[in-house]
């Protein structure tokens, strides 16, 4: 099937962030290796003028003459945030503007916790949690290759009642392609931080640089009360091997002269041996790459050891969260357990 994965425009007030979208990268990935015919249209990569100043990213007229162009099967709606939630659902109204007869599919935190919301404006089915093979097992039953009752990891209405099924998180993440980078144009994302539009917020001395966002592990076995990743990554921690994090980080080192990695795990030393390795295999293969780690890592993982490793290795900036000085704050409130 044709398959189109659109990223909204987006609302913002001031200072626009724009990344790579690795989420969909992953997800496409492993569509096109099942046989599928795939396109990325990320519309924060224009600049049209429209009638709302706070409105950053392609116009809806041009989204609309895209997908006119591709004529999808399917489209995808790219949506991480909350916040971002309008503009998705005013692209459902655009598809169908298009072709009523377009199946659309959206996932993310916000629409894994609040499936409805989407479903009832015009989504055809919902990905709840992981999104590569749950997206796998929609597309087949929409080119009527799967029975609805086989379909894992989705909610939609079944004779006006909501349904949802989940499936089990992928346990061997190395099983994973890397992300499909070639079906996104990376020279634009590289000028975007020449333009001010990094991906993360920067340190004053930083200059642009070739960087992406990379994701080497899924899930958290902490209960932190402000955490939205366990609806879709689920408590266990789970990650890809050193091998395949150090292969994924040459290949875009060497196909795309990536300089700087933004690790956006939510752990990525929740397992310090495993990332001591990975710092080792990039000595080892003499790849060098500065790195940071926006999401922050945990305290209570970190060794002074480990922590000379960083250093000899490149690190940028090392955040670390530690959420609160109030050890009550911690305990009885951010549930967050740490000293």
């Amino acid at each position: 099937m044709k398959v189109m994965f659109i990223r909204p425009p987006e609302t913002f007030i001031k200072d626009p962030r724009v990344g790579i979208p690795v989420g969909t990268l992953s997800v496409a990935a492993v569509l096109e290796k099942s046989g599928h015919e795939i396109k990325v249209f990320d519309s924060l990569l224009y600049r049209d003028k429209v009638d709302n100043p706070l409105h950053f990213g392609a116009s809806w007229q041009r989204i609309e003459d895209e997908i006119r162009g591709f004529s999808p099967d399917v489209i995808g709606i790219v949506g991480m945030f909350s916040t971002q939630a309008p503009n998705a659902l005013t692209l459902i109204n655009i598809a169908k503007k298009v072709d009523i007869n377009i199946k659309l599919i959206t996932g993310g935190s916000h629409a894994t916790v609040r499936p409805t919301e989407f479903l009832d404006a015009g989504i055809d089915m919902v990905i709840v949690g992981e999104g590569e093979y749950a997206a796998v097992d929609i597309i087949e039953y929409f080119s009527g290759t799967r029975e609805l009752k086989d379909v894992q990891g989705a909610a939609y209405y079944e004779n006006g009642r909501l349904k949802v099924t989940r499936r089990e998180f992928i346990k061997n993440l190395d099983e994973l392609p890397i992300p499909a980078y070639h079906l996104v144009d990376m020279e634009q994302y590289f000028q975007l931080v020449k333009d001010g539009y990094s991906s993360r917020p920067l340190d004053v001395f930083h200059r642009p640089m070739r960087e992406i966002t990379m994701i080497t592990s899924r899930g958290c076995p902490f209960e932190c009360t402000f955490c939205s990743i366990h609806p879709t990554m689920g408590y266990p921690f789970r990650a890809h091997s050193p091998e395949y994090v150090v292969n994924h980080i040459q290949h875009v080192v060497e196909h795309y002269g990536i300089e700087l990695i933004h690790f956006e795990d939510d752990n990525l030393t929740l397992d310090p041996n495993r990332f001591e390795k990975i710092l080792d295999m990039l000595k080892e293969r003499n790849i060098h790459v500065e790195w940071d780690t926006p999401n922050g890592t945990r305290a209570d993982t970190l060794s002074r050891e480990l922590l000379g490793k960083m250093k000899k290795m490149h690190v940028r900036e090392l955040r670390i969260a530690i959420e609160s000085a109030d050890q009550q704050i911690l305990n009885t409130v951010i549930r967050k357990d740490l000293d």
